[in-house]
């Protein structure tokens, strides 16, 4: 995003301008809270890809996403056009970081349980 930077955090993915005005662009997901967004990287045609570490856990509840052993990450997209969220991939293993390729044909995701 130009003149600014966009970020997850635990309220979901955010963009915070240079004058540090915060402005949230996706909380949630099909009325469900974004609990713990943990990184984005920006397409080529502006869409913001962005991996959801646990649906279930937040930050401070780590471990226990680890300690259950299940796969509650995601992969989501968010269409500063539509101002849209919507669901790539589902069933991630503690999903904690994504990028897209140079020429922009695939994204890869990291599991860190997995």
């Amino acid at each position: 995003m130009s003149k600014m930077e966009t970020f997850t955090i635990m309220q979901g993915l955010i963009k915070v301008s240079k004058d540090g005005a915060v402005t949230a662009l996706a909380t949630h997901l099909n009325d469900e809270y974004i609990k713990f967004a943990d990184d984005v990287v920006e397409a080529g045609d502006g869409s913001l890809y962005f991996s959801v570490a646990s649906t279930k856990f937040r930050l401070h509840d780590a471990h226990l996403d680890m300690l259950e052993a299940k796969p509650h990450g995601q992969l989501l997209k968010y269409d500063p056009v539509t101002m849209e969220t919507s669901l790539v991939l589902d069933g991630l293993w503690f999903a904690n970081g994504v990028a897209v390729s140079s020429d922009q044909e695939f994204l890869v995701v990291c599991e860190t349980w997995k």
